[in-house]
């Protein structure tokens, strides 16, 4: 028997969905452990999708393409088009450096998304001259550290605007700080040592700097993120106790990442 009931009208009548309701859930990669089921919500979703297409500046005439496969990263990012209505080319296959910049220019693509290890990849094979990637006007890039070296490599091979994003699973792979094309404009040629950064938090999430004990640290010292907004997890799918560990209180998640 079908759970979902008919209308008046003779259409499906679909429960009624509250904002904390859960989405999806998405595994952790277990670098602290077991991989752990991050339970994700309408909400948290919704907001993601927002802030990413207005925080990176896309507007409906762009073309986004994120390589990839089935990682969940890869769904919630191919449907930022909901936001503005731009253009999405859905990755097909396991990922090819060649097809992949054939890809750019069969599509015209304005905007791809690379992670640092791509970066060099395709960095080496766009030199050999045999790609026209003249529609992008901005590569988004991270998911892992991406060294000053490479910073500069890709900037000075592609000749295009960059843009870095920090995230992580238990904050809907909420975009949580953002380094801008005018950051590493200004980065690229006044301040090396700022290529170390990933930019600057985004509104919909605050951020906060503590010690081992919870307190909120000074500026300019070194100690634990810890992030609350709407994109922040409900909870790991049963597991109660892990789910405490990590939210201390008043909303506040505990992301086991260093930053100052």
């Amino acid at each position: 028997e079908s759970v979902v009931e008919r209308g008046r009208d003779g259409g499906p009548q679909y429960p009624a969905i509250a904002p904390d309701d859960a989405l999806f859930i998405s595994y952790t990669s277990g670098t602290s452990g077991l991989p752990k089921g991050v339970v994700l919500t309408h909400h948290g979703l919704h907001d993601t999708i927002l802030h990413s297409v207005v925080s990176m500046g896309f507007t409906p005439d762009d073309v986004w393409y994120m390589p990839g496969a089935s990682a969940w990263v890869v769904i919630a990012s191919n449907v930022w088009g909901l936001a503005n209505g731009m253009t999405h080319v859905l990755p097909d296959g396991d990922f090819e450096v060649s097809q992949f910049l054939h890809d750019i220019a069969r599509y015209r693509v304005t905007v791809p998304l690379m992670v640092p290890t791509m970066m060099r990849w395709l960095a080496r094979e766009y030199r050999s001259g045999k790609y026209d990637l003249s529609s992008v006007r901005m590569i988004v890039f991270g998911s892992s550290p991406a060294s000053p070296a490479l910073i500069r490599e890709t900037s000075e091979t592609f000749g295009c605007d960059l843009f870095q994003i920090y995230g992580l699973t238990e904050a809907t792979g909420g975009w949580v700080t953002f380094m801008t094309p005018q950051d590493y404009r200004e980065a690229l040629v006044n301040d090396s040592e700022r290529l170390k950064s990933v930019g600057r938090c985004g509104v919909h999430f605050e951020a906060s700097i503590r010690g081992d004990d919870g307190e909120e640290l000074a500026p300019n010292q070194t100690g634990e993120l810890w992030l609350r907004g709407v994109p922040v997890m409900k909870e790991y799918l049963n597991l109660p106790e892990k789910t405490e560990e990590v939210f201390p209180g008043d909303g506040w998640l505990k992301t086991n990442d260093i930053a100052s």
